[in-house]
């Protein structure tokens, strides 16, 4: 922070995310204001675009958000990241002690995240500012001040007509771009947007209902806060009316006001956005213009009746935005202790009212009284599909999520707002009186020693794939399930995948005839999650897809035991991992099962898994991705078939079609009527089998008999690299 004599400090920005809210609103205003703010540092998920904008401003750049808020000369901070990452990073910064902050809208994408952003900023004293721009229009400031001591209005009509913000931006200012390094990009992005139409829509809700609740938190959080302003706290959401396309219009009762919202998007290049605020005598109106590098102002009609006349007076014209104003007003912020317009408080109610406005449309089941209370071990990947769907689900409630680190457990416990841990605290969590279940869903090398340790605490246990990192720690799981006698789900989710269970039925009713062959294969680019590529994990890509591939080709086959495992392994360019394997499968007399794992696939390829079942009298195609398809093959017949599908077409409907859902859903059953979960750890064990099989077979460059005679404590890695 510099200044001199009576000049205005000049406070120094960092700015975490330089995409398109960066480069096209907050710049072009910052660079307005350069008596206030210098960029001072940078960072991206693309370092080319970092690079390029630190070079233009004269700025740091880093690689990663933490060196930015390490940085003495970054007075104030700037979060423009992805919505998912928002109350992360809001949240390190107020830890960093920075003197303020500024965050995109919205505040976060879940009540319990926005809930940890206020906490946070109440705790350290650094105040948190949300980038509703409108709040700062002048326009909407001379609005308030024009309905200053009247009564409140009967009807408020917000409309937000617009068009697509990238057609706007092109117009304005050309983006830099460049590619995401993956190192520094999160795996997790593309769940949010499904966690958060879980969280805000509950499981069963129509699809298109993580419309509005994407609609509510992006466009129509900027009206939200200027009823906020003007009204308060809505008594009820009267009800939410989807609009074909992309769009809803819903009803707040505040007393004696109502106000109605409307949000639509579309591809004509207009945006019409206004609010009014209407009482019988009078109406106060706000017209703001697009917000993308746009010249215009917004302007202040006020209507009233001047005797049997109408007066209309036209308030505005000045060439002045809110994004101009919402800086000004941080560093009053930063610099004077002002109090900000949108705090995060008032940010965080709006994202709690955008939950209450997409349930009124969707009415989620409410959570049953003697819901089973779950431990969450692990804070990767899987979570982020696991912990919202168990908070969604009537009979669980996520009552503490536990990993590695705190920092992990904590950000994956925010979007809940449940408990945290860290694995350091392990029998203390598995013993909480509140956890009924724990999902062990850390890396490989914990699984063992998590569920055995849950399982003599006396609680019931879902181990994810694949159930230990070696074949003694699946021992020890079966074992200690057998001793303690409580129940353990091996969390295949494909298990529970439609169109598998689908397939799975027709050939045990004899739509193929005598089985000759199954084949699978599984193949997408390689994860960005986990840690596959470090030979302590335990395994690449068999030991990743492979553990699907394997349970799909066993249970097709109707676990038919196999005597005989041979695979040819591809290492990965390092030589560290293996990226591409295929592994056969003989079953002493019954069909050959072959199966093809493979991370060899480019990214803009999506993924492909699928199998086929050949059979005496037919054949049986089996599509999961890009899209679950099933056809029957007979002769030069082919017959497309269908099936029921409860998930399609709901909120969930992605959980359901990859068998999150329905597997999560059946052991919760299970368990409360005292039922056997299928898969158990004994079928995770015939899995793991055959992988550490296959390894030992590729390393040994032979066939290897089953059941498997090596070493029992190597992971599959090493079995691999030691020759088998």
């Amino acid at each position: 922070m510099t200044g001199s004599g009576g000049a205005p400090p000049v406070l120094g920005v960092g700015i975490i995310g330089c995409g398109m809210a960066a480069q096209a609103l907050h710049l072009p205003a910052l660079a307005s204001l350069s008596h206030l703010f210098r960029v001072a540092h940078v960072v991206d998920a693309a370092p080319s675009v970092a690079a390029t904008i630190a070079d233009r401003l004269g700025a740091r750049r880093s690689a990663r958000p933490a060196e930015l808020l390490a940085d003495p000369d970054v007075d104030v901070v700037l979060v423009a990241t992805p919505d998912a990452f928002h109350a992360r990073y809001v949240i390190d910064a107020c830890r960093a002690g920075k003197r303020a902050v500024l965050v995109e809208k919205p505040l976060a994408l879940t009540v319990g995240e926005a809930r940890a952003v206020v906490a946070e900023a109440e705790s350290t004293g650094v105040p948190v500012q949300v980038g509703t721009m409108h709040r700062y229009d002048p326009a909407f400031r001379k609005a308030e001040e024009l309905m200053a001591g009247l009564d409140p209005p009967d009807l408020v009509v917000v409309e937000t007509i617009a068009g697509p913000n990238e057609a706007f931006v092109a117009d304005a200012v050309e983006l830099v771009r460049g590619p995401v390094d993956p190192a520094l990009s999160d795996a997790e992005t593309p769940l949010s947007w499904l966690a958060t139409g879980i969280h805000h829509a509950g499981l069963d809700a129509p699809s298109d209902h993580l419309i509005a609740a994407l609609m509510g938190l992006t466009l129509s959080t900027h009206d939200l806060a200027l009823l906020r302003a003007t009204l308060g706290e809505p008594q009820a959401v009267e009800h939410l009316t989807l609009l074909r396309g992309f769009g809803f219009e819903t009803v707040l009762d505040y007393g004696h006001t109502k106000a109605v919202v409307v949000a639509y998007e579309r591809t004509v290049k207009r945006v019409d956005w206004r609010a009014r605020w209407l009482w019988p005598d009078r109406e106060v109106e706000v017209r703001f213009p697009q917000s993308w590098g746009s010249s215009e102002a917004a302007t202040v009609p006020l209507h009233t009746n001047d005797g049997a006349l109408l007066s209309s007076d036209t308030f505005g014209a000045r060439h002045e935005t809110g994004f101009r104003a919402e800086w000004r007003h941080l560093h009053a912020v930063a610099t004077e202790g002002v109090v900000p317009l949108t705090p995060a408080a008032d940010a965080a109610a709006d994202v709690a009212l955008v939950h209450r406005i997409v349930a009124a449309g969707a009415s989620p089941a409410p959570t049953r009284p003697d819901a089973a209370g779950v431990a969450v071990l692990g804070a990767g990947w899987i979570t982020a599909l696991h912990v919202p769907v168990l908070d969604a689900l009537p009979d669980a409630r996520v009552a503490v999520v536990a990993s590695r680190t705190a920092a992990a457990a904590e950000r994956r416990a925010w979007t809940v707002g449940c408990d945290h841990a860290t694995f350091a605290d392990l029998g203390a969590v598995v013993g909480r009186p509140d956890v009924d279940v724990v999902l062990v869903a850390g890396p490989p090398s914990v699984h063992a020693d998590h569920a055995v340790t849950a399982l003599e605490a006396g609680r019931a246990v879902v181990v994810e794939k694949p159930l230990a990192s070696t074949l003694a720690g699946a021992d020890a799981v079966v074992e200690a399930a057998q001793r303690t006698g409580r129940a353990v789900a091996y969390a295949e989710n494909y298990a529970y995948a439609p169109v598998i269970t689908e397939a799975r039925r027709r050939v045990e009713a004899g739509a193929v005839g005598p089985l000759r062959s199954v084949r699978v294969h599984m193949r997408h680019a390689r994860p960005t999650y986990g840690s596959f590529l470090d030979p302590a994990y335990g395994g690449g890509v068999l030991f990743d897809l492979g553990a699907h591939a394997v349970w799909w080709a066993l249970a097709l086959a109707g676990f038919a035991p196999v005597t005989e495992v041979d695979a040819e392994l591809e290492a990965t360019a390092d030589g560290e991992s293996d990226d591409h394997a295929v592994v056969r499968m003989r079953t002493g007399g019954g069909p050959t099962l072959t199966v093809e794992a493979s991370w060899r696939r480019a990214p803009d390829d999506g993924e492909d898994s699928g199998a086929v079942v050949e059979g005496d009298a037919a054949r049986l195609e089996v599509v999961l991705d890009p899209w679950p398809e099933l056809r029957l093959v007979s002769g030069d017949e082919t017959t497309e078939l269908t099936w029921d599908d409860p998930a399609a077409g709901t909120t969930g409907g992605v959980t359901g079609h990859y068998g999150y859902l329905p597997e999560l859903r059946a052991f919760l059953r299970d368990i409360r009527s005292g039922g056997a979960p299928q898969p158990d750890a004994a079928v995770g064990r015939s899995v793991l089998e055959v992988i550490c099989a296959a390894y030992a077979a590729a390393g040994s460059g032979r066939p290897v008999s089953l059941p498997f005679e090596g070493s029992r404590d190597l992971t599959p890695y090493e079995l691999w690299r030691g020759g088998g």
